[in-house]
């Protein structure tokens, strides 16, 4: 972010602003470092979750694919 220069400018609100966020730029970053890394985390597990439900789903279906398939087979 300090790349960016500082796009608040140089006027009277802009130096308030720059008073205020500056020193603390360094704090910012890393903060929104470790929420970025919180979020991706979250990403991946709810992907995880959902492939297990998936795998699950099919693992259901088959089994009662077979129960079906073997009632079947009992009635006729």
């Amino acid at each position: 972010m300090a790349d960016a220069g500082a796009p608040w400018g140089d006027d009277e609100q802009g130096a308030a602003f720059s008073a205020a966020y500056a020193p603390h730029l360094k704090q910012i970053e890393a903060s929104a470092e470790i929420l970025t890394t919180g979020l991706t985390s979250i990403y991946l597990g709810m992907v995880d979750m959902a492939d297990g439900h998936i795998d699950n789903e099919e693992l259901v279906r088959t089994m009662f694919g077979k129960i079906k398939k073997e009632h079947e087979g009992d009635s006729k």
